[in-house]
């Protein structure tokens, strides 16, 4: 029995949808695919009203926009089964996605990794050129640090292992929500199993953007860092936290910062 969860902002999840519904047929198990949308702009909302006429599909679109960690938390609030498969709105999945997963129901938490479109326009160059090299890894890579290669586009977890576990909702906006989640199921002394289960990251954003959300990004390790002293040890196995550290303790801040201006 699974729980299917997808958080949505502006994009059209019809497909994505459609392929989850076709495969739990196929299978023959007992499911859901609770979908709610994150106060999308009208075009999408539009799009993914077909969504009511899928099976095993429950949708539903917010008032107001919750960010990326609250929605997560809300939608387990619905679910009638304990195990949740969480996949973002921008995901292809393959042909024996939920098949992958149901060989590990059994495991607390399992993440299946992430993959990229071969070639992208020139456009998107610069998130593709991210994704591949620090996010589409093998799982080979991933197992030697399993907690600071978990993603939150594409992992199974049980429900009662979400309760205590959840989402911090103060980092409501893009970045290092999942390394915060992570870190924070290995200090409630939980392992995260990695698999061979990825999905098609679709949504790419444009260069400039991407720059913008990396800013976020950043700006979110930064609060993490400070706001979470116990964690700091942790953190600084992450590569830019652990430069800063270097540079900080060396008085260099001030110098670096007028540089990258």
């Amino acid at each position: 029995m699974l729980s299917f969860l997808i958080p949505v902002y502006n994009f059209d999840v019809v497909k994505l949808a459609s392929d989850l519904s076709s495969q739990i047929k196929k299978i023959g198990i007992k499911a859901e695919i609770i979908i709610v949308d994150d106060a999308s702009d009208a075009e999408y909302k539009q799009k993914n009203s077909k969504l009511n006429t899928i099976d095993f599909v429950k949708y539903e679109e917010l008032p107001e926009n919750y960010g990326r960690s609250k929605i997560r938390n809300y939608l387990v609030q619905r679910v009638l089964y304990n195990n949740l498969i969480f996949i973002d709105c921008d995901s292809k999945i393959n042909e024996n996605y939920i098949k992958n997963y149901l060989i590990y129901t059994g495991k607390d938490i399992v993440y299946g990794g992430t993959a990229y479109p071969q070639k992208v326009d020139e456009k998107y160059s610069l998130h593709h050129y991210y994704g591949i090299t620090r996010e589409s890894l093998p799982i080979t890579e991933r197992q030697k640090n399993p907690v600071l290669s978990f993603r939150t586009n594409n992992f199974m977890i049980k429900k009662s292992v979400f309760e205590k576990v959840k989402f911090d909702e103060n980092i409501k906006t893009y970045g290092h929500e999942d390394t915060l989640f992570a870190i924070d199921l290995y200090k409630k002394g939980y392992n995260i199993y990695h698999i061979d289960n990825p999905v098609v990251h679709l949504g790419l954003i444009e260069n400039l953007e991407f720059i913008k959300k990396t800013l976020t990004s950043v700006e979110n390790l930064l609060l993490i860092y400070k706001r979470r002293t116990d964690l700091q040890a942790f953190l600084k196995k992450i590569k830019l936290i652990s430069y800063f550290s270097k540079i900080k303790k060396l008085y260099l801040c001030g110098a670096f910062g007028f540089l990258f201006k």
